[in-house]
């Protein structure tokens, strides 16, 4: 059933996708992210283990210049994956979209056996 979804999800035409967004589910769409982004736990956990190894800044204006300092350079970082992914999605093809997919899946795969081989046969962490 899985595969059937995913196929048919890649062969749908540029048009029917292009039909689908317009100004509304654009930011509809961005705004959903913002909050699951916001509300992820790897992130939260991310940022706490940061925050614990380098201190937390002292003073209400070092705190806002940390706040304001992880805004301005996480919407920078998606403002240029963005870019980069608008400037190269015409120029990649299906076929080699397939591929890097199956890549990126294969890439995946290895670091999940890794992670079950190191939590088996090593110490781990703790």
């Amino acid at each position: 059933m899985y595969k059937v979804e995913a196929k048919t999800y890649i062969h749908k035409t540029k048009i029917e996708i292009e039909k689908k967004s317009n100004h509304t589910t654009l930011i509809k769409d961005f705004f959903i992210t913002f909050i699951l982004a916001l509300t992820n736990p790897v992130t939260i956990l991310a940022f706490l283990a940061i925050f614990a190894g380098l201190g937390v800044p002292k003073g209400e204006v070092n705190s806002i210049l940390l706040v304001s300092g992880v805004f301005i350079g996480s919407a920078l970082w998606w403002l240029l994956l963005c870019e980069f992914v608008t400037i190269f999605r015409k120029k990649i093809e299906e076929k080699m979209m397939v591929w890097l997919n199956r890549g990126a899946g294969l890439i995946i795969f290895g670091f999940g056996v890794t992670a079950l081989i190191l939590a088996f046969y090593e110490k781990g962490p703790f």
